[in-house]
């Protein structure tokens, strides 16, 4: 059973972290002043920085609430929990004593996972985006691909590098 649940429950985190970067990108484009700022296509990233924010607060939420909920579990003992169980390790030297908590915590922690698998995303979203420029200016180089378009360059720029060739 763990052979084929293990792999099935990584594909729902994976599937649960796009669903949380397209909220992210709905909630960062709903308002009118970031509506003009950001459009929603494939070419909008969520910056990793909003990510890795919103992971550190979701644990930072966490650790205060197990420390306040375990009255035996200082603050370093709480974070230590939400840090060891969200990045799936779980040693199991610390759980909560009550059943109640145990059930509730695991809801947190599952969509802490999705969390993380959000943030993965975005750090994978940001690293190849120059990987993939690269890939293309080598191939382009090496006589293999068509020239890469450079998307910082501005219109006058590129009617006058037209008009050069």
């Amino acid at each position: 059973m763990l052979l084929i649940g293990i792999p099935i429950f990584t594909i729902v985190l994976g599937d649960a972290g796009k669903v949380l970067t397209l909220a992210l990108k709905l909630f960062l484009t709903s308002s009118p002043e970031n509506r003009k700022a950001y459009s929603l296509d494939d070419e909008f990233n969520v910056p990793l920085r909003t990510g890795l924010t919103f992971l550190t607060m979701y644990s930072l939420i966490g650790t205060t609430a197990f420390a306040y909920i375990e009255s035996e579990w200082g603050l370093f003992s709480s974070f230590y929990f939400v840090f060891i169980t969200t990045s799936t390790v779980g040693f199991g030297d610390y759980f909560p004593s009550n059943p109640v908590v145990a059930v509730m915590s695991s809801l947190y922690f599952l969509f802490g996972l999705a969390l993380c698998s959000m943030v993965l995303g975005l750090i994978q979203e940001t690293v190849d985006a120059p990987i993939n420029n690269l890939t293309k200016k080598v191939t382009f180089i090496l006589g293999m691909g068509p020239e890469p378009i450079d998307t910082k360059r501005s219109a006058s720029e590129s009617e006058e590098h037209m008009k050069g060739d």
